[in-house]
């Protein structure tokens, strides 16, 4: 009997491709950035975060001179704005032995670039919290399940409060506060995102004040803005999260972005 794995979709049988590997085994991690005329905002970012997770999940490194050249290959010479995503994966990961050290594989996916949106979104408030939530991996479950919820429920997307109520971060962004004064970056076990790092750098540089502390989603009376942030959408406003309603401030947003923008891009 051929013992070689045979894979089907709808009762079609289908080529075995490396691509298997990722919906079989959802074990990995990947890091998403825009690319302009062949070049990264935070690519150092970028490549020291896909290094330090490869280690962290596979016990190997992942040389930032790899990643480069296979981004360089991906785009082809392409000049147009694009979103890129790296996922990083292993064929020779075995669930069986996950001790074991495995090299590390990567897959390029790139589609057409999203302009950031002024559109305010409406958040819900849900107890969750992601496993290893200082890793971008690809165990996006509980992610997608409590998004489509809260979308069910009438709001636009799901924001995460931890065990003893901190508010973390959203469905894919990060978040932040503004109390009218400062910036308040919320700290609670959650990913700390290339883009909400470089905020945090461009508010520092534009002398935009700033603290870093935690956030109790019983304190939400105490500011009067918020908003999200991830690589395709910079400073999106936030309109409510629950019942409590933020006052949408485009200047605010505005100047936030200008700052972000003044990041310099770094050639791949």
């Amino acid at each position: 009997m051929d013992q070689q794995r045979r894979i089907t979709i709808n009762g079609q049988l289908i080529d075995d491709s490396p691509l298997t590997d990722l919906s079989l085994i959802n074990y990995g991690h990947f890091s998403s950035m825009q690319v302009r005329d062949g070049c990264v905002r935070g690519l150092s970012l970028h490549l020291e975060r896909l290094d330090r997770s490869t280690k962290e999940l596979f016990g190997v490194s992942l040389s930032h001179e790899r990643v480069r050249e296979a981004v360089r290959t991906a785009l082809a010479g392409e000049r147009t704005p694009v979103s890129l995503r790296i996922n990083v994966f292993s064929r020779a990961f075995d669930a069986t032995c996950p001790e074991r050290p495995a090299s590390a594989d990567l897959m390029i996916s790139i589609q057409p670039a999203v302009e950031p949106s002024m559109e305010p979104l409406r958040l819900r408030s849900v107890q969750y919290q992601r496993d290893l939530p200082h890793i971008k991996h690809v165990a996006t479950m509980g992610l997608f399940n409590h998004r489509r919820l809260a979308r069910l429920a009438g709001f636009d997307d799901a924001v995460f409060v931890d065990d003893v109520g901190r508010v973390s971060e959203a469905s894919i962004w990060n978040i932040a506060f503004d109390d009218g004064e400062s910036i308040v970056w919320p700290q609670a076990p959650m990913l700390p995102g290339i883009t909400l790092q470089l905020m945090q750098i461009a508010s520092q540089r534009a002398g935009i004040s700033s603290v870093a502390r935690e956030v109790q989603l019983s304190e939400l009376s105490e500011f009067r803005g918020a908003f999200l942030m991830h690589s395709a959408d910079i400073a999106r406003p936030v309109a409510s999260i629950d019942d409590h309603e933020f006052t949408v401030d485009e200047q605010r947003v505005s100047q936030l972005r200008a700052a972000y923008a003044m990041h310099p891009w770094e050639p791949i």
